[in-house]
């Protein structure tokens, strides 16, 4: 398939929206459906994240510490381990959704296009293909780093308090 003939496809492949989304869209009215939604997106995805990003991790490092009777820093390093899993297999499970593995798909083109114009080139196919995928600037990888960072960071600063605040 060329990119135009898959942009084709795509196109017809747009459903119809459920009958659940139809019968939203009739009570509220379009605009205040979609503030309804996006409010609803917002707190579900966030109290998500905080379940499973913060809360879990936790509650798995306290019960791995009184299995174990380990110390606190090894306690952290664990939760932090356990959120580098959960959101690599949050990454791996999203990825087989079909909507994400188009996006994606073009993530590394993103990358590439953007080294392109950095570098003053034209934007043609040509020299978008000579460049590389990987990019400094890139929010997934930052997340990597940030998520490193975060669990150094913490592990150093429990155990300093621990050592200064022995009730910590």
């Amino acid at each position: 398939d060329t990119p135009e003939q898959k942009a084709e496809r795509e196109k017809k492949e747009k459903k119809e929206p459920s009958k659940f989304e139809a019968w939203l869209e009739k009570k509220m009215g379009s605009e205040k459906f979609m503030s309804v939604l996006i409010a609803f997106s917002l707190v579900l995805g966030f109290g998500f994240s905080l379940l499973l990003f913060f809360l879990l991790p936790i509650e798995l490092g306290n019960l791995f510490q009184r299995l174990t009777n380990c110390g606190v820093l090894l306690q952290h390093l664990v939760e932090g381990v356990l959120r580098i899993v959960i959101f690599l297999a949050y990454m791996i499970l999203i990825s087989k959704l079909k909507d994400m593995r188009r996006v994606f798909s073009y993530h590394g083109a993103e990358h590439k296009t953007i080294r392109c114009y950095e570098a003053k080139l034209p934007l043609t196919v040509e020299n978008v293909a000579k460049m590389t995928r990987k990019h400094p600037r890139c929010g997934t990888s930052f997340l990597f780093v940030v998520m490193a960072l975060s669990i150094f960071l913490f592990t150093v600063l429990t155990a300093v308090l621990n050592a200064a605040i022995p009730s910590f």
